[in-house]
């Protein structure tokens, strides 16, 4: 799954660093009485530097880059046609041919959870365009390095953006082109915080976490909430109809085991 080829590649990352994970931990800040006190089956507290420790992972591994061509976002038809806005000759050079657009993270992106505020994520990563056609030597059009600030609020259902803050910088683009940095940027956290709420932490969790339990159970009545550098998932447990297959192994295994014991008797 994307979930085990990431923890693979983050502990690649840990194990090529030439220093353990920069990030270190701190103790939850409510005591025993107030653990106890919430009504829910289940409460699980992830504090923010395992995600951090991660990310860098992630990072010293080569992990953090991503080519996308026409195709690679559903419904999105990627050519210079749809850049006009914020390459406003590229066009006029190159009417209707498909881009590739090359992202890579420039340093590990950093989450910080905070009660009030929610989350804090602050990233860097560079943005190269091509022209993705092999015909005309997939013409390189420009080199972007960026800064981008978001917090949010997260929860199991929803995800709140409060604050999104980008900043571009042009390091290289070809003759004749311009690159309107301001208007990158307001595209840029236009589109964080208009579509990061399509992408709750279940939406996260069910299409990215498959194991064999979670074919078997599910979350229910779930809440989350940020504390000072922890964030808490409390939830109830639902408990669903297990598949023939599974279901059969189970039982052939509880029977084997019950042979077991009764020879052990």
């Amino acid at each position: 799954t994307l979930a085990n080829q990431a923890l693979a590649q983050a502990m690649q990352g840990l194990r090529s660093g030439a220093s353990k994970c920069p990030y270190d931990s701190s103790p939850l800040p409510l005591g025993s009485d107030a653990i106890a006190l919430d009504p829910h089956m289940l409460t699980l507290y992830v504090h923010d530097s395992l995600i951090n420790c991660m990310t860098w992972g992630l990072h010293n591994s080569g992990a953090l880059k991503y080519s996308i061509v026409d195709g690679t976002i559903p419904k999105l038809h990627l050519t210079t046609d749809l850049l006009v806005m914020l390459i406003p000759q590229l066009p006029k050079l190159y009417p209707h041919q498909p881009l590739r657009i090359d992202v890579e993270a420039r340093s590990a992106p950093v989450v910080t959870f905070n009660a009030s505020a929610g989350a804090h994520v602050v990233a860097s990563y560079r943005t190269t365009i091509f022209v993705n056609n092999e015909t005309l030597g997939v013409p390189h059009i420009v080199t972007m390095d960026a800064n981008i600030t978001i917090t949010a609020l997260v929860d199991w259902d929803s995800t709140v953006v409060t604050s999104v803050s980008a900043s571009h910088v042009a390091v290289e683009a070809a003759p004749n082109i311009t690159i309107p940095v301001i208007q990158w940027d307001r595209t840029v956290a236009w589109f964080v915080q208009n579509y990061a709420g399509l992408y709750p932490l279940h939406f996260l969790v069910d299409n990215f976490i498959h194991t064999p339990v979670t074919s078997m159970v599910g979350l229910i009545n779930a809440k989350g909430s940020a504390l000072e550098r922890w964030f808490a998932l409390a939830s109830d447990i639902q408990v669903r109809d297990m598949p023939k297959a599974a279901a059969a192994s189970a039982a052939a295994v509880a029977s084997s085991k019950a042979g077991q014991q009764a020879v052990a008797w």
